[in-house]
């Protein structure tokens, strides 16, 4: 199949009809929200409780439905999630072998040569604002991404603890946990990268689960700040919290695997905690070095390798 097969919308039955509102004529000082954080770290949850305070999504056909994994929906845009495959494929990674640190990999002729279907699949996605975006490739893929949309959008980083996030992924993927670590840290250090300048919530999930009509609350009041108007009138941020299930919180933290974290992703689990809340324009931090032994657990997942 080729790439612009693969960034071509394709026909797919939804398994929930996503809220999509009615009158796209109001001005917006942003055009919508990207929804950024590590594979199974709430993600979803986020995005679809956005979406139902009044920010679209994908079409209904173009919807990857749930699945015994993500049971109440995965809420991404399989032509994007398409994309972003097309975009990692071009330099020899994927989503559990990401390309290296920073952007400049993005400025190779196979990257380049993908921009054009990538910007007009987004805009065949999201036609008009306000939206609501996720796919956890965008982590490593944001650079490449945000001077492509109509204008900056604000950014929703959405955090949890990383062992409960690499116990998900091993239960799901059969992923090790070392493996998991390392593609988390790597993944949260270029989402926060690619956050400069711009209006961002940091958030940790269990917030979400613990006061969801709170965090809901809160949600709106961002959106509000970062000059993003639901289509259609305002959306009662209670109603949207009444979607949410606690059951959505597997692998819950067990502190005797501590140990399994390095220094280094210790430090960044922290400074995630510090940096929670709204940030109008985020300036990124001094971040810890990145581990030293994450490009080996990276290594045997390139191609070519055994």
């Amino acid at each position: 199949m080729t790439v612009a097969a693969l960034c071509t919308p394709p026909p797919q039955p939804a398994r929930q009809e996503p809220t999509v509102g009615r009158d796209a004529s109001a001005a917006q000082d942003r055009p919508g929200v990207v929804v950024l954080g590590m594979h199974r770290s709430g993600t979803s949850a986020v995005t679809r409780t956005l979406n139902l305070l009044g920010l679209s999504i994908c079409p209904p056909t173009d919807l990857i439905g749930a699945d015994p994994t993500n049971p109440t929906g995965h809420w991404e845009s399989l032509t994007l999630v398409e994309c972003n495959n097309a975009v990692l494929k071009a330099v020899g990674a994927h989503c559990w072998c990401p390309p290296p640190p920073g952007p400049a990999w993005i400025g190779t002729p196979q990257v380049q040569d993908l921009i054009p279907l990538c910007q007009a699949a987004f805009r065949a996605v999201h036609p008009s604002p306000p939206w609501v975006w996720k796919d956890p490739r965008t982590c490593l893929t944001a650079n490449l991404w945000l001077p492509l949309l109509q204008a900056p959008p604000a950014m929703v980083l959405v955090a949890r603890d990383p062992l409960e996030i690499a116990r998900s992924i091993n239960a799901r993927d059969n992923i090790p946990l070392p493996l998991s670590l390392a593609l988390w840290e790597r993944y949260l250090r270029e989402a926060l990268r690619s956050a400069v300048g711009l209006p961002v919530w940091v958030t940790w999930f269990d917030q979400l689960l613990d006061d969801a009509q709170g965090w809901t609350v809160a949600a709106s009041r961002f959106l509000g700040n970062a000059g993003i108007q639901p289509v259609g009138g305002a959306v009662d941020p209670l109603a949207a919290a009444g979607h949410l299930d606690p059951r959505l919180r597997h692998h819950g933290q067990h502190g005797t695997e501590d140990h399994l974290l390095s220094t280094e992703q210790h430090q960044l689990r922290d400074l995630l905690r510090e940096l929670a809340g709204v940030h109008p324009s985020f300036e990124l931090p001094m971040l810890p070095e990145e581990s030293a032994s994450n490009e080996q657990h990276f290594a045997a997942g390139r191609p070519g390798q055994p």
